[in-house]
């Protein structure tokens, strides 16, 4: 088993700069709605849900770099298996156990509710509508591309063959947006997690060198492209925009890892305290956002609020409700629960033993 790379800080602010772009997208969007402000207030925010995009970029990438000269094995597919789910699951069952208890509380839940649904929003299955948390839909792909590249850990020729098969069907045959199993399977978005693998294998060649020369190509076309989806000519789940923005951010990722280990800087700790919260921001923004417009609403019958300050106030409840979140529900349950599996059976014996 080979040392675990180091962390590439430069990455950790790219997960705070997506996660921030999809909370300016949600506050965009739910303010515009006729029940709240009801116009645009930041156009240039209808593009940020792009943010998504670098997510999956950023995962194909993290994936490919840790366990690229990991040996295959039944352990080591265990361990994959083991670590995936303690980061994704935990913090999840938290967000959706506190966006019901929302709903109860608000008197929203009713008993004909959508059981099943629910249930289903628990272990992340794919979903054409998603009754709890309007962004869990995109880990219904991060569980798949896991699971897929946990093969490679078993055997990396079949692992990579069927990831490549993957990419192969999901670009010609996928699909735009989100839903059933089948379009989740073959969506446009897996392809963006083979760009990310595409990024790491590029760390490893004398290609570094041009890190710098990367990254500012990639900001050129990933403007570009966010120009594009904001002023209408096409949409963020279309095909173009999916290999626009993957091209794109595949070499910002590509650059941004060169440049770190070239030049040894840090991305300092606002950016990095960020990205280790992007996750619980990614998670529980929505709610707050949801409840922020709302107040706003209430608000404004009493004292005149400029559009502008009502956004980011909105935009800063929501990232403040992120940052709680991870505070108080995330950080604790990471330290609670055993960070290696030889670790959870180690403590599973000892109380047994006991």
């Amino acid at each position: 088993m080979i040392d675990r790379p180091k962390e590439i800080q430069t990455l950790q602010a790219g997960r705070a700069f997506a996660a921030l772009a999809v909370l300016f997208y949600h506050a965009e969007i739910t303010l515009g709605l006729p029940k709240y402000i009801g116009h645009e207030i930041v156009p240039a925010a209808k593009a940020a849900d792009s943010g998504v995009h670098f997510f999956f970029v950023i995962s194909g990438f993290i994936m490919a770099y840790m366990h690229a000269a990991e040996p295959s094995s039944l352990q080591s597919f265990k361990e994959f298996a083991w670590k995936r789910a303690r980061r994704i699951f935990p913090p999840l069952w938290a967000a959706l156990t506190f966006a019901l208890a929302l709903l109860f509380v608000t008197n929203h839940f009713t008993l004909d509710a959508a059981w099943l649904s629910i249930a289903s929003a628990y272990f992340a299955l794919p979903q054409e509508t998603q009754p709890l948390l309007a962004v869990e839909w995109t880990l219904s792909h991060e569980l798949l591309f896991y699971s897929l590249f946990a093969v490679t850990l078993l055997s990396k020729k079949l692992g990579y063959l069927a990831i490549a098969a993957w990419f192969g069907l999901s670009l010609t045959l996928g699909v735009s947006g989100y839903g059933t199993p089948l379009q989740t399977l073959f969506s446009h978005y897996n392809i963006l997690f083979v760009f990310g693998i595409a990024a790491a294998a590029l760390l490893r060649t004398g290609f570094v060198r041009f890190s710098a020369a990367a990254v500012a190509f990639g900001i050129i076309l990933r403007v570009a492209a966010w120009i594009s989806v904001a002023s209408g000519k096409m949409q963020s789940h279309d095909l173009s925009a999916v290999l626009a923005f993957g091209g794109a951010d595949a070499l910002i990722v590509f650059g941004l890892a060169g440049c770190e280990s070239l030049y040894r800087f840090s991305v300092g700790k606002i950016p990095k305290y960020i990205g280790d919260a992007s996750y619980s921001i990614y998670l529980v923004h929505f709610l707050f956002v949801s409840a922020a417009c709302k107040l706003i609403v209430v608000a404004e019958r009493f004292i005149g609020i400029p559009d502008v300050v009502a956004y980011m106030l909105v935009v800063g409840i929501g990232l403040a409700g992120g940052v709680v979140f991870y505070e108080c529900v995330e950080r604790p349950i990471m330290r609670m629960t055993p960070r290696s599996l030889k670790r959870r059976e180690h403590l599973a014996h000892s109380s047994h033993s006991s």
